[in-house]
């Protein structure tokens, strides 16, 4: 099966190789959807730090949806977008299908 093809829990990821951007991005992304970035909580299950929780927000893990989406930082760069009217908001979806509407720029009906 070659990299467009690839299944992953039955989903597709052909949409994410045919996006219009650099492989590094592309790359990021595909990472970040199988949670394989390096968070707290991905360091803690390999030994790496004894602290899954984010450093600056104690009470929240940190996992890839909070250090790209939910992080205050990150936050006030999607809300420039949001007001750009140039992505979804998303607040109900999933990580996965958050990217997923953003990337391929599905505004429809959750904004």
């Amino acid at each position: 099966m070659d990299q467009g093809q690839e299944e992953v829990g039955g989903e597709s990821w052909e949409w994410l190789w045919k996006v219009k951007t650099s492989q590094r991005c592309k790359v990021f992304l595909w990472l970040a959807l199988h949670n394989k970035l390096l968070t707290n909580t991905n360091k803690e299950k390999c030994g790496l730090t004894n602290d899954p929780l984010c450093p600056v927000h104690e009470l929240e893990y940190k996992e890839v949806d909070h250090v790209i989406r939910r992080y205050p930082e990150a936050q006030s760069i999607w809300d420039y977008f949001y007001d750009q009217r140039l992505g979804v908001r998303g607040d109900g979806l999933d990580f996965r299908t958050w990217v997923k509407k953003n990337v391929l720029n599905e505004r429809g009906e959750a904004d």
